[in-house]
């Protein structure tokens, strides 16, 4: 056994590692600590301790710190032949299942281009030039997108909260995008700093995987369109009215309002769209290989399925909506007793009501459940998630409650329907920054 295992496993505190620096020496010790109390608690801490790593370092430490050689390609392909066949044979399977809808999906990626596609290609052309000149952009992807976009990976597109709330803000590393309604389509740092346009559609259901942003376009009758993270390459994937959009690797889930709001899914890229039930589906929640709706189809009451349309089960009887699925609970608010807050296991059992008020616009974020109370002249309120006493957040009426970080990104109903943000404790409330286009209150839709 290597002798620094040996050292770090019987207890011995450890030196820096060479080459690494101070701060990102010290992280990469906190997270082989011998002991369990010193290292982060969750993965998102150790996440955020090496964004803040990044902030500080010059371009010539990150190519020294974490410098990853091009890899030959013989020996890469040969250690993804497995992999790769695997993938291959689930394609066909998914592709399959399509064939008994008779359906094709209408793709449109000419017309649909960004109205900067003259500049797609020098863009494109400068990118690759960087990618021989400079050696940062072959490092191992560690911190994110802030060190070049085009080496972002991650498997969610949105918080489930966040989706059945319109999904109107979604974070990637150290940037957070978002649709002023009706303003346009926009992309900033946490911090509010780096503002810049993506595009002026009326984006709802925003879900950001790799270098792509997914989202439902109010713009076009509600269609699914993706657009990629620096504003290139806008294009149409559906004629479907699609919501409730959750992106989860390679597919996007999402309840049909063209037909009657079945669930159905769809290949990233526009292919093998497949229909998945017969229900009329509503705040859908994808999580663990099972989609949990209300369905309206009958009384409102939550049901699941599996992400291949399997296995229909019904959770409960209550007339549920603003589902969140949360640590094997599914909060919601109960229609048939008054909108207040209940919860039920994601196999069901009985359901057990934490909050008396008229609750609405749920999301549940860091084992808080935040919410608007109608009983209180719609407020935002919250509490744990495990019951407890209510807390206020904001006196503010706000509706479609999203959670970013540190932040709630919400509709100011006492301020002419503004784009606000504030702190998840309260703090630092403030407007949005956008560019000045033209709104109205039409371009917000009631959930």
């Amino acid at each position: 056994m290597d002798t620094k295992v040996l050292r770090l496993t019987g207890g011995e505190i450890l030196n820096l590692p060479q080459l690494a620096g101070q701060a990102f020496g010290e992280v990469i010790l906190k997270a082989c600590s011998f002991n369990m109390d010193d290292r982060f608690e969750s993965s998102i801490e150790m996440r955020k301790a090496l964004e803040s790593v990044l902030e500080g370092m010059k371009d010539e430490e990150k190519n020294e710190a974490i410098l990853f050689p091009k890899a030959d390609g013989g020996s890469e392909e040969s250690k993804n032949d497995g992999s790769n066949e695997e993938l291959k044979a689930d394609a066909d399977n998914e592709e399959s299942k399509a064939d008994a809808y008779n359906e094709e999906p209408k793709i449109d990626t000419e017309n649909e281009k960004s109205k900067s596609d003259g500049g797609n290609e020098k863009l494109r052309n400068d990118f690759e030039e960087e990618l021989d000149k400079n050696p940062l952009s072959r490092t191992i992807n560690l911190f994110g997108p802030a060190l070049i976009t085009n080496k972002f990976l991650n498997e969610r597109g949105n918080s489930l909260g966040n989706i059945v709330n319109g999904g109107i803000a979604a974070q990637q590393g150290l940037w957070v995008y978002y649709s002023n309604v009706g303003r346009g389509l926009y992309r900033s740092k946490l911090d509010g700093s780096d503002l810049g346009m993506l595009c002026e559609d009326s984006a709802w259901f925003i879900n950001v995987i790799g270098n792509w942003i997914y989202y439902s376009n109010a713009s076009d009758e509600d269609r699914l369109y993706k657009i990629s993270i620096d504003g290139l390459e806008r294009t149409r994937l559906n004629d479907d009215k699609t919501w409730d959009i959750n992106v989860l690797g390679d597919w996007i889930y999402y309840c049909n309002e063209s037909d009657g709001f079945k669930i159905y899914k769809i290949k990233t890229d526009g292919t093998c769209r497949i229909k998945l039930n017969n229900d009329s589906s509503y705040s859908l929640n994808v999580e663990h290989n099972w989609i949990y709706y209300s369905n309206k189809s009958d009384k409102g009451k939550i049901y699941k399925i599996r992400t291949d349309g399997a296995n229909r089960t019904k959770i409960n009887n209550n007339e549920s909506d603003f589902l969140n699925v949360y640590n094997d609970w599914i909060y919601y608010s109960n229609k048939g007793d008054g909108f207040k807050l209940y919860r039920v296991g994601t196999f069901g059992g009985s359901d057990e009501m934490l909050n008396t008020g008229m609750c609405r616009n749920i999301n549940v974020h860091g084992d808080w459940v935040y919410y608007t109370n109608k009983s209180e002249g719609g407020k935002m309120c919250r509490l744990r998630a495990d019951g407890g006493i209510q807390e206020t957040v904001a006196v503010y009426k706000g509706d479609f409650l999203n959670m970013v970080d540190e932040f709630v990104f919400f509709c100011n109903k006492n301020d002419g329907e503004k784009l606000y943000r504030i702190g998840t404790d309260g703090s630092m409330p403030e407007e949005v920054e956008v560019h000045d286009l033209p709104s109205s209150d039409d371009d917000w839709f009631s959930l």
